[in-house]
């Protein structure tokens, strides 16, 4: 870290605290000036405008532009991952630079571009300006209840070592982020074009096809083969459409109700952990998450029972969750933290072994550090391996499919 003079902190938290002015006044000529300019505060603004023998007709402190659409944008409301994001990264900055808890807040007040945003800073600096951490400032929003961000920023509050920890908490969320956006894409790319397959698929089975029959016979030919294999599939799906439809329903309520239920929602998300593909994509995600978390946690001095019901709480799936909270009472009874989370369709085994070296060694902190980085670009060969083997399925899918109905067609008026 940068050591700062007493002189130049000063004048980084004078530069923070800088406020724009928009003025209108005479210059020495008589011709009128409009413009903004940056001051402390409204009479050092008139007195600069006064150095240059101006005469003042207007002078006010500048507010926020912002246009129609940015009050109209519902986003401008609320907040996701990358505005914090974005914050605790600027937040970092300011801090590092010299500049204190204070002014930083306020100047994110200003200089953030969501309402919701400036809301939430301006928020924050009212609420340690009366004497609160920032972390009891942040612990009761929506984004950050219960969440490891706050016990982090805590962390560093206690340890003096808040504007490293923001940047590193800045770094995590962007990398999961960016992540996570991978795992979606990849994902909901085949969802996407099956829905466009079916959607095709029922207006050819519903109406292109009985037109077709209705067509050919009349002309008073015999259906070929293939064709009449077409029409005899469209028959039966329009037979069988009601029930098809009643099953998937009854399944969707089915998957509802046993979300909602806790037994359920455990027997969900370890039967997600063992699907073949899917399953160990997610596997290396969460191995990867809990290595660096808990890294971070144990590296900041927390004891290693409250690490782990740290990363228990910032987990989703409630199956890793169990395994994490039942091996922090393993442990306090005296028990290894191996022993309790090398399970089956879990934590990958690289992670496992990492952790019992890192337990006879006492380097847990370093070593799942290294494993957090490997692990997470094994996961990013891994969604971009599978997205091309989807994508090429989906091609090979919809091709094959259109292939067979216009060969049913052409082959019928061509025989």
């Amino acid at each position: 870290m940068v050591l700062l003079t007493s002189k130049s902190a000063t004048q980084l938290w004078v530069l923070s605290d800088m406020a724009e002015f928009d003025y209108i006044a005479l210059d020495s000529f008589g011709e009128s000036q409009e413009g903004r300019l940056e001051a402390v505060t409204l009479l050092e603004a008139s007195k600069i405008l006064k150095e240059r023998k101006w005469i003042v007709k207007s002078l006010e402190e500048s507010k926020n532009e912002h246009s129609l659409l940015a009050y109209l944008n519902p986003t401008n409301y609320f907040l996701v991952s990358r505005d914090f994001e974005l914050a605790f990264a600027q937040l970092s900055t300011l801090m590092s630079s010299g500049v204190n808890l204070l002014s930083a807040l306020k100047t994110l007040s200003v200089i953030s571009l969501k309402q919701a945003s400036r809301s939430l800073w301006k928020d924050a600096h009212v609420q340690v300006q009366a004497g609160k951490s920032l972390s009891e400032s942040l612990e009761n929003h929506p984004s950050l209840k219960k969440s490891i961000l706050t016990n982090l920023i805590k962390i560093g509050e206690e340890t003096g070592e808040l504007d490293r920890l923001l940047m590193t908490i800045s770094l995590g969320m962007e990398r999961n982020r960016v992540i996570k956006g991978k795992i979606l894409s990849a994902l909901l790319y085949p969802m996407f074009v099956l829905t466009i397959a079916l959607l095709a698929g029922g207006i050819a089975v519903f109406h292109l096809i009985p037109k077709l029959e209705v067509l050919v016979t009349a002309m008073g030919r015999d259906l070929h083969p293939l064709t009449q294999l077409l029409v005899d599939l469209a028959g039966n799906i329009q037979h069988y459409s009601i029930h098809f439809l009643l099953v998937v329903v009854l399944i969707s309520i089915a998957l509802i109700i046993t979300f909602t239920n806790r037994k359920g929602r455990l027997f969900l998300d370890r039967t997600i952990l063992r699907i073949p593909v899917i399953g160990q994509m997610f596997r290396i995600y969460f191995s990867a998450e809990f290595a660096r978390n808990f890294a971070l946690l144990i590296r900041s001095g927390v004891k290693l029972t409250e690490s782990l019901n740290h990363c228990a709480e910032s987990i989703w799936n409630t199956y890793l969750k169990s395994i994490l909270k039942k091996a922090r009472n393993n442990i306090i009874n005296g028990s290894p933290l191996t022993e309790t989370i090398s399970c089956r369709h879990a934590f990958s085994p690289l992670l496992i072994s990492m952790v019992s070296v890192g337990e006879k060694t006492g380097s847990i902190d370093n070593l799942l550090e290294d494993q957090s980085k490997y692990h997470y670009e094994i996961l990013d060969k891994y969604i971009n391996r599978f997205s091309a083997i989807i994508s090429f399925l989906m091609i090979v899918l919809v091709a094959g499919t259109i292939a067979f109905v216009f060969a049913a067609i052409l082959l019928t008026y061509f025989s």
